[in-house]
C-alpha cells in the first residue's frame, strides 16, 4: 500500500517543484501555502525521490531528482527557509534483518 502511494506521490511533488523553477517563481512570492508545499514536496523527493528513480517503472532518474533538488533547495532559500537535511532513516531490509 506504502509503495503505490509513494509511486502517486512523488511525481506530483516532483512536477509541482518543477513547476516552481519553470514559472520561474522566485521564492519570497510564494505564499504561505506555496512555501509549505514547497518544503514538503522537497522533503519527499529527499527522502524517497532517488530509490523511486532505481526501483520503480517512470521516467525520472537519479539526475532528475538530484535536479529538482537543488531547484527546489534555491526556491526555499529564497523564501528564507533552510532545507533540512534528511535523517538516516535505516531501511525496511536492515528492520527485517533484526526481527
Amino acid at each position: 500500500m506504502l509503495d503505490k502511494l509513494l509511486q502517486l506521490i512523488v511525481p506530483v511533488a516532483m512536477k509541482f517543484l518543477r513547476g516552481l523553477a519553470d514559472n520561474q517563481i522566485e521564492g519570497e512570492k510564494l505564499s504561505a501555502t506555496q512555501k509549505m508545499l514547497a518544503w514538503n514536496s522537497r522533503n519527499i523527493v529527499a527522502t524517497f525521490g532517488q530509490s523511486f528513480a532505481a526501483e520503480t517503472d517512470n521516467t525520472y532518474d537519479d539526475d532528475a531528482v538530484n535536479e529538482v533538488l537543488v531547484l527546489a533547495d534555491d526556491t526555499l532559500q529564497e523564501a528564507g527557509i533552510t532545507p533540512a537535511p534528511v535523517p538516516d532513516f535505516g531501511t525496511d531490509e536492515e528492520e527485517e534483518a533484526t526481527e
